[in-house]
């Protein structure tokens, strides 16, 4: 009888025995080498002596090779009875069930119905058996599960160690020995200064942290600067790379005073490399492309103040402009006579450039006039351009426009034949010797031609520099013939009225770009000294081309430092804008400046009527009128000028920049002479109408001021401050009460001494007996025209102020929100 067939799953059984076995020889080990890779790479070798490193390190190896000899020492791949025993095992089998299937029978006969028997009844019971199911004889030689901890430990120290895991590994298989000096490591990038931006610190007064950092982006041009040194002073060891796209160098470190140095450009995407012992550090670093500016009109060029050009553009750029200029190219427009040299070729296709400072700085729009009489082309028509360069040194330029450049009047005939032939000299340098003839004829005739010793030496040096130069020099001698006409037409009236524009303008500037209230102080003493050295300088030459007198606009000079004091006040509270227009009042009134001399200019002849009787009225009013030093009207205004100085003081002790120690005691002292001003002045001034009397307006301001000292003592400042202004109106309504008594006594006639003298009534009907000595209508001296800011609170207009001009400094900006706070800031 045949055998019964069946099919175990004897090969695969093997293979999980296989596995089981080699699974539970390795755990120990690894799990013993997964503990010790968690502690390396948690950093735990950083923290303890390097004995317990070496300790560690070498238990680690000696029980790792023990367990894992243990383990694979006696293992074997399993034999066909060792699967057998598995199944009979997992099918819970009696024990031999499966090897009996593999006996033969001692009579040697499989016929035998008894064994068949057996067979069959074998068959039955393994019909059931399954393949073996892998079991976890790990957990006999771990019980308590020490691999987990081992894992969890491992994944630890990778989550902790992140890209540092590398140099960690490696450490963990040098211990050190002996005392370890920490490394102190400054790793900065400057950008460039033009981009006023701040150095950006990649590690700062630190060890170097292992691993690479995220990548630092910089402007183009930026400087690398390295500095690595030890706490005790010792020279570190460390070593620095850099890489780019193209090529990996060394970078040299350069020792100075005990610490190793680096100093690199950036032009390029690099990535720095430190290495001090075992740590690595690399840092990646971006280099941000400088974008071009540009630059457009927003208006056509035009004429301020008759002499200024005015310019207006807008610019945009990513750190501001570097530099600013005006180029300028003669137009085909220029028609000269006939008999003039002509531009040569040169002149024609030559671009000349003025610098204009004014217009460096921040993106956004500028508005600058500038002065180009003092250039050869003034008068000419000429296409202007603007050029404006970044700190990368790009450039941009507008379209040229066709502007006639203004030029300054000049009356002495000698001065206006300077200029043609410097202008001559200019479009055509080889008409030099035309220019050598007039000069040379112009000096021929001293006694005819010059009007001093002065001018005819001054003709004769230049006719003597131009021959000599035989057309060689003509750029020096086109310059220096502007000083000379300057000399021959006035020289102190001209460079008093150039400081005087220099001085406008660049106050006009400071207000514009928002400087700071020191910077804007000092530019309005500057403006206070151009401005009385100019009004001396018109007094000396006698302003021969000033308005005839009644047809000007009389100002006296205290009532032009009140206007600067009024300007430096609201700059202060924060009204800048008003600020702006009362400077462009203040630019305007000097541009027809007619200044009111102790009564005015006469008549012509006036001089000449009576010397002897002009010496006398002035002597008499003088001593009984107070036109002279000492008199209420000088008084008075000395005390408006200390009043106002106390104003500003009070103002700097209620923000906290000065002390506010001995202010009342100068208040109530200031009230005192208010008081004495009172009772000097006496009933002067009718006080009808809206005009209060002399004596009254003292009376008021000593009262305010009284007040004010009060409110100084009870720590009120801004309640000060308002009664100090109170105080201030009511003295110049005072001065203003002496002033009209004063002209109308003078008007009247009722000084005896000058009853008789047709210059001074002259001088009367000239200026105008309807106004004052500050050009103010009669029974309007309360009426400035000046509308007072609200005082309400002045600190929040300075808060909002100084906060809309940080925001708008952040290049981020977009160009809605740049105009959006520029809008703002103006309305301030």
């Amino acid at each position: 009888m045949a055998r019964p067939r069946y099919t175990l799953p004897i090969g695969r059984t093997r293979r999980i025995l296989f596995w089981e076995r080699l699974y539970a020889a390795l755990v120990p080990p690894l799990a013993v080498i997964a503990a010790f890779i968690g502690l390396s790479l948690i950093g735990a070798w950083q923290v303890v002596p390097g004995t317990v490193h070496l300790a560690v390190l070498i238990i680690s190896a000696i029980a790792a090779f023990i367990l894992l000899y243990r383990g694979l020492g006696p293992m074997r791949f399993p034999t066909r009875e060792d699967a057998l025993i598995r199944l009979e095992d997992d099918g819970h089998l009696t024990a031999g069930a499966l090897r009996d299937l593999d006996d033969e029978p001692f009579s040697g006969s499989t016929d035998d119905p008894f064994w068949q028997a057996h067979l069959d009844r074998l068959a039955q019971q393994t019909a059931h058996v399954r393949p073996a199911q892998p079991r976890a004889l790990i957990d006999r030689i771990d019980p308590y599960s020490l691999r987990v901890g081992a894992v969890m430990l491992l994944i630890l120290g990778v989550v902790l160690a992140g890209s540092n895991w590398s140099t960690r590994l490696a450490d963990s298989l040098h211990p050190r020995f002996g005392k370890q000096v920490p490394l102190i490591a400054d790793v900065w990038i400057e950008p460039p200064d033009y981009t006023r931006l701040p150095p950006q610190f990649l590690v700062r007064g630190d060890d170097l942290p292992p691993g690479t950092a995220d990548q630092a982006n910089v402007p183009r041009g930026s400087v690398l600067k390295v500095r690595l040194s030890q706490a005790d002073g010792s020279r570190p060891r460390a070593s620095a790379g850099l890489s780019t796209e193209n090529k990996n160098e060394t970078a040299t470190l350069e020792e100075a005073e005990g610490a190793l140095t680096l100093t690199a450009p950036l032009d390029e995407h690099v990535a720095l490399t430190l290495r001090s012992g075992r740590n690595t550090t690399i840092w990646p670093i971006g280099i941000i492309p400088d974008r071009a500016p540009s630059v457009e009109w927003r208006d056509a060029p035009g004429v301020e103040g008759a002499t200024r050009t005015a310019l207006a553009i807008t610019v945009d750029d990513d750190y501001g402009v570097a530099d600013a200029a005006v180029v300028l190219r003669l137009s085909g427009e220029n028609r000269r006579a006939p008999d003039a040299p002509q531009p040569d070729r040169t002149a024609r296709r030559q671009a000349l450039r003025v610098d204009v400072p004014a217009l460096r700085g921040a993106a956004g729009d500028r508005e600058v006039t500038i002065d180009l009489t003092e250039h050869p082309w003034a008068g000419l028509s000429v296409d202007m351009s603007v050029e404006v360069t970044d700190g990368a040194g790009q450039t941009a330029r507008t379209a040229p426009l066709t502007f006639t450049l203004p030029e300054r009047t000049f009356y002495n005939p000698l001065a206006k034949a300077v200029i043609e032939e410097r202008r001559s000299l200019a479009l055509a340098p080889q008409s030099w010797r035309r220019t050598a003839r007039l000069f040379d004829a112009l000096t021929f005739a001293p006694d005819r031609f010059a009007a001093d010793t002065r001018e005819y030496l001054l003709l004769r040096t230049a006719y003597h520099e131009v021959f000599k130069g035989q057309g060689d020099n003509t750029d020096s001698v086109v310059e220096t013939f502007w000083p000379l006409a300057i000399a021959l037409e006035d020289e102190g009236l001209t460079l008093a009225r150039q400081r005087l524009e220099q001085a406008q303008a660049a106050l006009r500037d400071a207000l514009a770009r928002g400087a700071s209230q020191d910077e804007i102080d000092r530019l309005i003493e500057e403006l206070r000294q151009a401005m009385n050295d100019y009004v001396a300088a018109l007094a000396a030459s006698g302003d021969a081309n000033a308005p005839e007198s009644g047809g000007g606009e009389s100002m006296s000079e205290r009532a032009l430092d009140d206007i600067l004091d009024e300007i430096a006040r609201l700059r202060r509270q924060g009204d800048t804008e008003e600020a702006r227009q009362r400077l462009a009042e203040l630019e305007r009134l000097l541009q027809n400046l007619q200044i009111s001399q102790g009564g005015g200019q006469g008549q012509e002849g006036q001089s000449g009527a009576s010397g002897q009787g002009g010496g006398q009225a002035g002597g008499q009013g003088s001593g009984e009128g107070g036109d002279g030093p000492g008199g209420p009207l000088d008084d008075a205004g000395e005390l408006i000028d200390r009043q106002r100085r106390l104003s500003d003081d009070t103002f700097g002790a209620g923000r906290g920049s000065r002390s506010g120690q001995g202010l009342s005691g100068e208040q109530r002292d200031l009230a005192q002479q208010a008081d004495d001003l009172a009772q000097q002045s006496g009933g002067q001034g009718d006080g009808a109408g809206e005009v209060p009397s002399a004596s009254s307006a003292f009376d008021q301001a000593a009262d305010a001021m009284r007040a004010a000292a009060g409110a100084i003592d009870r720590g009120d400042y801004t309640g000060a401050e308002a009664l100090q202004e109170q105080a201030i109106a009511a003295l110049r309504e005072g001065a203003s009460a002496l002033a009209a008594q004063r002209m109308s006594e003078r008007g009247d006639g009722e000084d005896p001494n000058a009853s008789g003298s047709p210059g001074q009534n002259g001088s009367m009907s000239g200026r105008g007996a309807d106004r004052d000595p500050l050009g103010r209508v009669y029974g309007q001296q309360g009426d400035t025209g000046v509308t007072i800011p609200d005082m309400a609170d002045p600190d929040r207009i300075r808060e909002l102020t100084q906060q809309l001009r940080e925001r708008l400094s952040d290049p981020g900006l977009s160009a809605e929100e740049r105009r959006y706070l520029e809008g703002l800031l103006r309305r301030f």
